[in-house]
């Protein structure tokens, strides 16, 4: 078996210094494989290669590294000769890089795993070898191809999991979950289970690549200004659109003065994320917020409304001011969805109108 694993820092890449702070080290991520060559027998059947792109805390990912890492997947697909590539990561953005990879990739002939850790390696409590471990049983088992995750959240059973389909982090937990229990399999007393309540919708488009794009060539903006997200809350105000949109071009006339790479200052779309319920507080704001933003014409998209459960009477208040509920899916991925759309100049309104790389629940 051929493995090659792309380090790029977080927890599972990391260790807890003499100043009881976490760190990554760049000799640290080879450990892993140190680790997994140790616990099971089994590795001496596998050649391992790797590579190293990048390293980073996972709360500073931006759309430049992603990028790295896009076109770091995409070098090593050439060779032909790999069953399959496990992406090391950290835990708290996890879910925004195995969307991304997950739209790009999910028509790739060998399946693509991203792996974290909980803890650094060294903490008994650290889930990261697991993690590897099922990822490596699961390209064995061939069950399945594109891009996946695995992880074995506290005390619970190692779960694979579609990348497009995850839920956004709990607080103080590092724990992963799909979206309505939609997970992939799980690995139980050395043998995979596939959910058998796992679908996807019948006209699912493969991945971004379908659209004409090499996976190559597909870039993200380093910010991600054309995609502005709300959250619910309770007392919330809704931004005013012209504030917002005159301050996007500002930052950009800062940027380029600096020197930075230059970002489009074009808001494309507006994605609202809702209470549990799929309901969000219908205010005067929010009325003048659609209105404006059905002049410039920007689409105005919200997440969380079941298919199916009845509904709200603030859902129909919502639909009025021509708000678009998303069919069920993760939020981080259709946020992720709108910002490769928009940075590589698709129709918006054609993308968010299908299920790509299985993101639809």
């Amino acid at each position: 078996m051929n493995l090659h694993t792309i380090f790029t820092g977080g927890t599972i890449g990391s260790f807890l210094g003499d100043n009881d702070l976490i760190s990554t080290d760049k000799g640290s991520p080879y450990k892993l494989i140190n680790f997994y060559k140790k616990n099971y027998a089994n590795a001496t059947t596998i050649n391992f290669t790797s590579s190293n792109p990048y390293t980073l805390l996972s709360e500073n990912l931006d759309g430049d590294h992603l990028n790295l890492l896009i076109k770091e997947i995409s070098k090593v697909l050439e060779n032909e000769e790999l069953d399959g590539i496990i992406v090391t990561h950290g835990t708290d953005t996890l879910q925004y890089s195995a969307a991304v990879l997950g739209y790009i990739f999910n028509d790739a002939r060998i399946p693509i795993i991203l792996v974290s850790s909980d803890f650094v390696l060294e903490d008994k409590r650290a889930n990261g070898l697991i993690n590897y471990h099922v990822a490596v049983e699961f390209m064995k088992a061939k069950l399945g191809k594109g891009v996946f995750v695995s992880y074995c959240n506290k005390g619970g059973i190692p779960t694979i999991h579609r990348a497009t389909r995850l839920e956004p982090p709990v607080t103080l937990s590092a724990d992963v979950e799909s979206v309505k229990k939609s997970h992939y399999a799980i690995y139980l007393n050395d043998t995979f289970e596939l959910n058998d309540q796992y679908k996807s919708d019948d006209k699912n488009l493969e991945s971004f690549t379908k659209l004409g794009l090499e996976a190559k060539d597909i870039i993200l903006t380093n910010q991600s200004s054309e995609v502005m997200r709300i959250r619910p809350y309770v007392g919330m105000t809704y931004p005013d659109l012209d504030d917002y949109i005159e301050n996007l071009a500002q930052d950009n006339i800062i940027n380029e003065e600096e020197g930075h790479e230059k970002f489009s200052n074009c808001l494309e779309a507006i994605l609202i994320e809702s209470f549990h319920s799929g309901t969000i507080h219908v205010t005067k704001e929010l009325e003048e917020l659609t209105n404006r933003a059905k002049e410039l014409n920007i689409p105005v998209y919200i997440t969380g409304l079941s298919n199916s459960e009845k509904a709200y009477e603030t859902v129909e208040e919502y639909r009025k001011l021509g708000i678009i509920p998303l069919r069920e899916s993760s939020i981080i991925s259709q946020y992720c969805k709108l910002w490769l759309a928009a940075s590589n100049g698709l129709n918006v309104r054609e993308i968010m109108n299908c299920s790509i790389a299985e993101d639809w629940v």
